[in-house]
């Protein structure tokens, strides 16, 4: 936001109905469309504020009220609103600084506080098309086509309509024989393969990076990757989403870089001082809160045939790649990005990669938090 030195934005008082307008489009954007809780968190707030007199409401209030947690609910235990509010905060940041940023009202949620604040939106113009210009320039050439490429995950169906699927199985040349390995408890021998699925947070993932583009008025074209050939697409820009297990670009072109994805972990290469030599994600349980820690990986490099450029958003979670896409659609975080990563003459490194961490909260593992870590900058595709 463009405020000048030691001026803070007057806070405003809007109608119920130009509020109730404001969130209906906020929640209706990317940042919020598939964040049940958070969506019902933000609006309990908002509803709670419009009230004359009434008091900021607490934890408890927030949780239950919201539909969030039953009545046997302990704040003391259980983080998930504090964690929540986290995660409400980055993406109504996300919002503004795009679909948002011409919005005549800005919605905040005070640090520390449980209150929705209104202000004049006064926003830089520029910063949007700037940040993602500086990102993405290789991606505007409009003579070179621009693909965004996914797959779907390997299930295994019978014919009462029943799937199994284990996430390190993803070669129907495997047949069933590794499933039941793994899954002895079942007879797999009616199972035959099946692609249907494309996982939630990779589906976010695409939504996300082709809006992005969209609103940037450049054209990305989605394509399944089980249906080109390095010869179809030589020639095209390239995103890919997805993990090396079940993205076939992404895990031939994953070998010999600084960051490598791994079936578990992501492994550091050439480790700085004091960083370690592996990235492992995992589960646990703050208080009564499950919460999941996760690493997502950005590459950039040339293609390895043809003129085009990569960008390969991966990880070995669906919903860290989701992160990853965040981070990348978010104006503010995309410039300080860029900042990191250019060169005295301003322009991007041909190869580089950033490791991001990706905070996850409850069952459903919505992302809260998406965070850099460190990146490596390479001179020469030999490095890679």
């Amino acid at each position: 936001m463009a405020y000048s030195e030691g001026t803070v934005p007057a806070p405003l008082t809007p109608t119920p109905e130009e509020a109730n307008q404001l969130l209906q489009r906020i929640f209706a954007s990317r940042h919020f469309v598939h964040a049940t809780s958070l969506r019902r968190m933000l609006e309990f707030i908002c509803t709670a504020t419009m009230v004359p007199g009434q008091s900021a409401p607490k934890e408890y209030d927030i949780a239950v009220g919201a539909k969030i947690r039953p009545a046997s609910f302990d704040p003391k235990l259980d983080p998930i609103v504090r964690v929540s509010f986290s995660g409400i905060r980055e993406r109504l940041l996300s919002f503004y600084g795009a679909e948002g940023q011409s919005e005549a009202l800005r919605l905040t949620i005070p640090k520390g506080e449980y209150r929705a604040v209104f202000e004049h939106n006064e926003t830089e113009a520029g910063n949007k098309q700037g940040a993602f210009a500086a990102f993405w320039g290789d991606y505007l050439n409009p003579q070179t086509p621009n693909l965004l490429l996914f797959v779907e995950t390997l299930f295994f169906r019978d014919d009462k309509g029943s799937y199994v699927r284990n996430i390190y199985v993803n070669d129907p040349k495997q047949g069933t024989d590794a499933v039941a390995k793994a899954l002895p408890e079942i007879d797999v021998s009616r199972f035959r393969p099946s692609y249907n699925f494309v996982p939630a947070g990779e589906v976010h993932t695409l939504l996300a990076i082709k809006a992005s583009f969209d609103a940037a008025n450049v054209f990305i074209e989605p394509r399944n990757a089980r249906f080109v050939t390095w010869s179809d697409i030589k020639d095209s820009n390239l995103v890919l989403i997805g993990s090396t297990r079940t993205h076939p670009f992404i895990a031939s072109l994953s070998d010999a870089a600084p960051f490598v994805l791994e079936e578990r972990q992501i492994r550091n290469t050439q480790p700085a001082p004091g960083e370690p030599a592996t990235y492992q994600g995992r589960e646990f349980v703050d208080g009564n809160l499950e919460r999941t820690s996760e690493y997502a990986l950005i590459t950039r490099r040339p293609a390895p045939v043809g003129e085009g450029t990569i960008t390969m958003i991966t990880a070995n979670h669906g919903r860290a790649i989701e992160g990853g896409a965040d981070y990348l659609t978010r104006v503010d975080r995309l410039a300080s990005l860029v900042a990191r990563l250019a060169g005295p003459e301003g322009q991007l490194p041909s190869h580089f990669q950033v490791l991001l961490s990706v905070e996850m909260i409850d069952f459903d593992q919505e992302v809260v938090g998406v965070e850099y870590l460190t990146h490596r900058i390479f001179e020469s595709s030999s490095q890679l």
